[in-house]
């Protein structure tokens, strides 16, 4: 089977691939943690980020692991890493370690190169102040970042002495970070972000590596929609939970019309898009000035139910 590095060929192969995935209307679940497609959607655009950061971890936890005689001399301990616990003097020490194996040994650039052109990241320079900055993160140690088959493989080629200090542990390190570059703070969420990451990663490295695929970027114009009346209350942005559309207050009622929802297109090519405009809004101003629980409830339960019915048109 033919693998495309793209948002529909990432979704296919973890619903192939993992029994405790499935997808269910507007989300894709991670055992018990609800995805919403939106949110994936968001996740898989920056796939380029996540990717570059993910080097500067890994590559900078490879050099500290390498010298580790060198931090424990100086009685800074590698568990500890990342940390935005540092002291000046550490931090100093840290850079100097970096900046050293940066200018000293070239393996270092060349095996960064060759990392990031399997991850099609081609564009990635190893620079010592992305590597410090990766270095300051708070959250989960090195000893739990996850390292694909294939990275293994090669760091014990090349730096065998960091596979006994990094990655040790279970591989869940990065769903903080993801969830922190894309906003996310829920319960829970962080693990399922780094199961779906490293999923990213394998799924990249094992079936499309080096592969990028180029989506059209054309956006859709709304020519026949010259209200500015209801131009101006129709936000055409991500919904946060990948409906088709979703009510906002600034003051005013307006609307999130979403681009990433199939019917989005639909809308555009009508004949009369400022009708459906028009529709939604009331629909909006409704669900806004509800004063129930249970109206509520139900009025967002058909908004979601409707935008569900509408995913394959």
């Amino acid at each position: 089977m033919k693998h495309v590095f793209d948002n529909p060929g990432f979704k296919n192969y973890l619903l192939s691939k993992k029994k405790k995935l499935k997808a269910d209307g507007l989300s894709i679940w991670f055992s018990t943690i609800p995805i919403p497609l939106d949110l994936f959607d968001t996740f898989f655009d920056s796939w380029k980020e996540f990717f570059a950061l993910y080097l500067d971890h890994l590559i900078v936890s490879i050099i500290l692991a390498n010298n580790i005689h060198l931090l424990n001399s100086r009685e800074i301990n590698f568990k500890d890493l990342p940390t935005d616990g540092l002291s000046p003097r550490s931090k100093d020490i840290v850079t100097e370690i970096i900046i050293h194996c940066l200018k000293s040994d070239s393996q270092y650039h060349k095996f960064a190169k060759e990392l990031s052109n399997i991850l099609g990241v081609d564009d990635y320079i190893l620079e010592e102040s992305a590597l410090m900055s990766a270095l300051s993160h708070k959250g989960k140690k090195y000893e739990r970042l996850f390292i694909p088959t294939l990275f293994r493989t090669l760091i014990s080629r090349d730096y065998p002495v960091a596979l006994t200090e990094v990655a040790i542990k279970n591989g869940d390190m990065f769903g903080n970070i993801v969830a922190d570059r894309i906003g996310l703070y829920r319960a829970g969420f962080g693990d399922a972000l780094s199961a779906l990451f490293n999923e990213l990663l394998d799924y990249k490295i094992e079936k499309c590596s080096g592969l990028i695929s180029h989506e059209s970027s054309v956006k859709l114009r709304f020519e026949n929609s010259s209200d500015p009346s209801v131009n101006s209350r129709v936000l055409h942005a991500r919904s946060s939970d990948g409906c088709l559309w979703q009510p906002f207050f600034d003051g005013d009622v307006k609307m999130k019309l979403n681009p990433n929802h199939p019917f989005y297109k639909v809308i555009a090519e009508c004949g009369n898009p400022l009708a459906t405009f028009q529709i939604l809004l009331r629909m909006s101003e409704i669900e806004c000035h509800s004063t129930s629980t249970r109206e509520l409830e139900l009025i967002e339960g058909f908004r979601i139910n409707l935008s569900k019915s509408l995913l394959d048109n």
